[in-house]
């Protein structure tokens, strides 16, 4: 699993507004940043907007356990 971050850049600005900064709780692969910022022509805060849909449905799923 590849995980970046880098503020500069639009992966990170993404991953800054998901909250996804903390290298020892990393959340989200790089692929999966990319696809999100891909899927809205990087929109920054769509893309984000999405990545938290797929982290919030991800620990759902975990509160059963």
């Amino acid at each position: 699993m590849t995980w970046t971050y880098d503020i500069s850049t639009e992966r990170g600005k993404v991953r800054f507004l998901a909250g996804d900064t903390d290298t020892t709780e990393q959340l989200a692969t790089d692929a999966e940043v990319d696809y999100c910022i891909t899927l809205f022509a990087s929109n920054e805060y769509a893309a984000a907007a999405e990545l938290c849909e797929g982290l919030a449905s991800y620990f759902s799923r975990k509160a059963d356990k």
